[in-house]
């Protein structure tokens, strides 16, 4: 696990090593275990590589990479990681879980290897198969390879997105880097808000594409492979979502559905380090952690709550601490709880924009608190994200859909259901004249139609499933990564592990959701190893009771944000707008928590990457200018 930065020049040009320490250095948090660095003579047979000095060559390709060590932790896993005769350079964030299989392969084909690393394994995977390697690696993953030989640059990301990856072009260059702040390192990146993102993200609360709120800061998108060469980029996918729906006995899927769930999690549990596990009140979490409990000696569980007395409404079932300590005790974990309270929104937000870097979905404070936690007791925790995406979780928003038999009824009435923030009609209510003349009619609705049009399902169930993985899973993992990176912790998600993401596609849709049932299989497949309370428990978000919080006591941090002359006069909202949304949600006509939530985050956002050009976390100020 990892973060990593990269830039290629134009020949001619070197790469500056104090800009590639400046980019690893924002990264610290990711690695804070070692650091590498290498600059590389690409338009020449020259490999020399170091620090430039007088009358040697311009190095015009750098890498830095920060490791935080998981498996193998001698010095034999540092990167930007050569192979033998130093044509393949490689720098990688990730876990790669069926590297044991590879390796016996590689093997027999001749490969030699030095570690236990999953890093030397791609390595010699892509110079057996070049690009063909990278289908055929089962984990979490960016990465970067240099191809001396070839003179290209490959970079790619796993199936679903689960490590993040970015890139620019700018003054000739070619930037990448596992975090965005990294690439603001260039003096020559601008950075500006793309309005188009913008609108997107306050409809959906997520971007999709490879958009990122910033403009000309791409993300690259998941299950595709960039090629950089002759100063171009080309992507491809080599992998991308197909409901291949197999016939057969439904005892027979929940079965394999079962032992692939197992499977994937026993595989997930590889480390040197200690592991833990996320663990809520609901079937996710917790049949992750019986199952790992099964192969673990000792295990740390950890549970976020919030006091909830005298709440009403759903709220009132938002604290599961009750749920996940039974289960603990039943597993004699060494649990841990905390409680996350209204007053820690104003210290933790500023941190949590810090590490997102741009709004995300879901109101997240409550990770970043967790995180830290975790990060007292292990450095690999199991996550549940995903389970819900995969296989039919979330009964509100299939619902209204489930019966609709008309293609273009069933994506319409779906994207009315996924622009939980602001409508079309309402953000030009919102937005400024000046916004919205930039954006001169765009709507989100152009970019959702664009998406499915790709999807080859007409079923309503597996149309809204294609779309969440597209947008809103996205946006969850980039919570995911990003808060626990935060802490240095690894987070890894089993329910998104390759052989479960092959399983659900072939689940017909009705063992997704059937008859308001939610993850009708999953169910079934958990019987005998989960408690049948946590079976049947309804579905409930890891989410604090914020609309109520921010009617009360939160209420005067939110007005400072978004009820100030400050936040208006950046151009972005009207001022009677943001008074609407404010007095609707204050006096419990509405619930605006989460786009209240998005526009704190933009605020902060704003505040730390577009106010000041110093790259600083929350509370730091540059002496020089003090």
């Amino acid at each position: 696990m990892c973060g990593f930065a990269g830039i290629v020049a134009p020949h001619g040009h070197k790469v500056d090593p104090n800009l590639l320490e400046a980019m690893a250095s924002l990264q610290e948090h990711r690695g804070p275990d070692g650091q590498g660095f290498l600059r590389l003579q690409t338009a020449s047979g020259d490999l020399r590589t170091g620090h430039h000095k007088e009358g040697e060559p311009n190095f015009n390709l750098g890498l830095a990479f920060r490791r935080l060590a998981v498996v193998d932790l001698s010095r034999l896993g540092n990167q930007p990681m050569t192979n033998q005769d130093q044509s393949i350079w490689l720098v990688f964030n990730g876990e790669i879980y069926n590297d044991d299989q590879l390796r016996r392969e590689l093997r027999g084909l001749g490969h030699q290897f030095k570690s236990k690393t999953d890093t030397e394994v791609i390595l010699a995977l892509y110079e057996e198969k070049g690009l063909e390697a990278i289908p055929a690696l089962n984990g979490m993953f960016a990465l970067a390879i240099w191809d001396q030989n070839h003179r290209k640059l490959i970079l790619a990301r796993d199936r679903l997105g689960i490590k993040p990856l970015y890139f620019c072009e700018v003054a000739g260059s070619f930037l990448f880097s596992s975090e965005i702040k990294s690439l603001f390192c260039h003096p020559s990146v601008q950075r500006k808000i793309d309005l188009q993102a913008f609108s997107q993200h306050f409809a959906f609360q997520y971007c999709l594409d490879e958009r990122t709120m910033f403009s000309g800061i791409r993300g690259l998108e998941p299950g595709c492979i960039g090629v950089f060469s002759n100063s171009r980029l080309q992507t491809t996918s080599y992998w991308r979502m197909e409901f291949d729906i197999k016939s057969g006995a439904e005892d027979a899927q929940v079965d394999e559905l079962r032992d692939t769930l197992k499977s994937s999690v026993r595989r997930q549990l590889r480390s040197d380090v200690p592991v833990g596990t996320f663990l809520s009140g609901g079937m996710d979490t917790g049949a992750i952690s019986v199952l790992a409990r099964s192969h673990l000696g000792d295990m740390h569980s950890f549970t976020c709550g919030f006091s909830t007395e005298g709440f009403e409404g759903d709220e009132k079932y938002f604290d599961e601490r009750p749920q996940a300590r039974e289960l603990a005790q039943q597993l004699s974990t060494w649990h841990h709880e905390i409680e996350v309270k209204p007053y820690d929104l104003s210290q933790l937000l500023p941190l949590v924009a810090w590490h997102l870097e741009e709004p995300c979905v879901g109101i997240s404070y409550q990770n970043f608190a967790m995180a830290k936690t975790v990060s007292d007791h292990v450095v690999v925790v199991m996550s549940g994200v995903g389970g819900d995406e995969l296989l039919g979780g979330y009964p509100w928003r299939l619902a209204p859909i489930a019966n609709i038999s008309n293609l273009a009824d069933t994506d319409r009435r779906y994207y009315q259901i996924c622009a939980r923030l602001l409508d079309q009609n309402s953000q030009i209510r919102l937005f400024s004249d000046a916004v919205c003349k930039e954006l001169d009619g765009y709507s989100p609705w152009e970019d959702y139609s664009q998406v499915m049009a790709n999807c080859h399902s007409e079923d309503p169930i597996h149309r809204a499933l294609y779309f969440d993985s597209k947008g809103f899973l996205r946006g969850l993992l980039k919570v995911e990564d990003k808060l626990t990176m935060a802490h240095s912790i690894e987070s890894r998600v089993p329910l998104l592990d390759n052989e479960m993401i092959d399983c659900a596609l072939r689940l017909p849709a009705e063992l997704k959701f059937d008859a308001g049932q939610s993850k009708v299989a999953f169910r079934q497949a958990l019987q005998g190893i989960l408690p049948k309370a946590h079976i049947n428990r309804r579905k409930q978000g890891f989410t604090p009771p914020d609309a109520t919080w921010f009617r009360g006591p939160s209420r005067h941090y939110i007005e400072s944000l978004l009820d100030s002359e400050q936040f208006i006069q950046r151009g972005y909202f009207r001022a009677e707008g943001i008074k609407e949304i404010l007095g609707a949600h204050f006096s419990g006509r509405a619930d605006h928590r989460f786009l209240i939530w998005s526009m704190m985050s933009f605020e902060w956002m704003h505040r730390l990457f577009l106010d000041r050009t110093e790259l600083l976390p929350p509370g730091v100020v540059n002496s020089a200018n003090s």
